[in-house]
């Protein structure tokens, strides 16, 4: 912009986000409960200062990736279940779409121990509208053992997100 304005002062200011749950700027929530985000707070300002006139414009920009995860599974032979989730992906609540999406599950059940195990080979349906169905056959140590699910994503804006949740047995 500096370049373009031969005969005036300009100016870029900018200032990020310190309003809960911004910090810095960055808002990162990536909970147990099936919701993740990732954003980015700030206000700018674009000032032309010349001995004719002065211009001044603001803009706000905020960048949200969101990931919704449900999921579900049945019990196999000992301790396989076959596991269904479903990622939902938004940017600013729009669909959108996943670079990469990283399946993970917890071995023994236990969140506190966090023993997660890469999901091995799933199979990932694209619906070309932000919705994901992935499914994929998880060992855990016991048959009883509660099924977490842990999705990493990276949206087409390379943004990471991730969220976790306890499947539903069916």
């Amino acid at each position: 912009m500096r370049n373009k304005s031969h005969f005036a002062k300009c100016i870029i200011q900018f200032n990020v986000s310190e309003s809960s749950p911004y910090q810095s700027g960055i808002w990162q929530s990536w909970e147990t409960n099936g919701v993740g985000f990732s954003s980015a707070y700030a206000n700018y300002t674009l000032t032309f200062t010349s001995t004719e006139s002065d211009m001044q414009l603001e803009h706000e920009t905020n960048i949200t990736t969101r990931l919704n995860l449900d999921g579900n599974y049945i019990l196999l032979g000992g301790t396989e279940k076959q596991v269904n989730i479903t990622c939902e992906i938004l940017n600013e609540n729009e669909p959108a779409l996943a670079n990469n999406i990283d399946v993970y599950f917890d071995f023994d059940g236990d969140t506190q121990t966090q023993n997660w195990i890469v999901a091995d080979s799933p199979t990932i349906t694209d619906y070309g509208n932000g919705t994901y169905t992935i499914d994929f056959i998880a060992d855990t140590q016991t048959r009883n053992a509660a099924m977490h699910v842990s999705a990493q994503v990276n949206d087409t804006r390379n943004i990471f997100v991730m969220a976790n949740v306890t499947c539903v047995k069916n």
